[in-house]
């Protein structure tokens, strides 16, 4: 996006106007004056886990592009928290979620709400949507036939394009474990809990080549309940 909040100021305009000292970087009390200007109301706290939550690069900074995010996340979160509350209810986020290419009933969305609401406030504010978009994003790409879950083959090739090297036993496990509902399929909520525990990955990808070998895919499945043989 060129342009922040439809055009009232371009997005590098904007990461300069905030980068108050300079360096490079919009650090929480920067990042608390931007959200303001977004029209976003956070306390120091919030800003801080904002801040937290999209610096992929942990160095207490956003760069422009971890900015960009930000700005997206709170168009999506004010365009369709029709309340003004600063939180989306499971209406206003299944609304949200289909401008994202993900429609879900009523039930899942329930079921989405309770995954990504870590505060259990029965809705989701700005520092969980970070983290439900990013997910969402991830399923709607992995999704390749569109049929709104994810199904066997589509998860192996989303392992693959992850750098993890499993064979069909192991992507068959990996898949009977994550389908709570035994759906036979994926949705949302169950692959949100994948994505969580294969966060394990950057842990495990002892040698730092971007890929989890045998030995290093061995040792992250042990860590999240698995004994298998590859």
């Amino acid at each position: 996006a060129s342009t922040i909040m439809q055009g009232v100021l371009p997005l590098a305009a904007a990461f300069d106007k905030f980068d108050s000292d300079g360096s490079g970087g919009i650090g929480a009390k920067e990042l608390r004056a931007a959200l303001s200007y977004l029209g976003i109301d956070a306390n120091e706290g919030t800003a801080s886990a904002i801040l937290s939550q999209y610096d992929d690069h942990p160095q207490n900074v956003l760069d422009i592009k971890e900015f960009a995010s930000v700005v997206r996340d709170v168009q999506i979160m004010l365009t369709f928290d029709s309340d003004g509350d600063g939180q989306l209810d499971s209406a206003e986020l299944r609304a949200a979620l289909r401008s994202l290419g993900l429609e879900v009933s009523a039930e899942q969305v329930d079921k989405i709400l309770r995954r990504f609401d870590v505060d259990r406030s029965g809705t989701i504010d700005l520092v969980e949507l970070g983290s439900l978009i990013r997910t969402t994003q991830a399923f709607v790409r992995y999704d390749a036939d569109k049929s709104g879950s994810i199904e066997i083959d589509e998860l192996r090739d989303a392992l693959r394009k992850l750098g993890v090297r499993a064979g069909s036993l192991e992507a068959a496990d990996i898949f009977r474990k994550y389908d709570a509902d035994d759906s036979g399929t994926l949705e949302l909520y169950e692959f949100a809990t994948l994505v969580r525990d294969l966060q394990l990955y950057a842990t495990f990808d002892t040698n730092f080549d971007g890929v989890i070998d045998e030995e290093e895919f061995q040792s992250a499945l042990h860590q999240i309940g698995f004994r298998l043989s590859l």
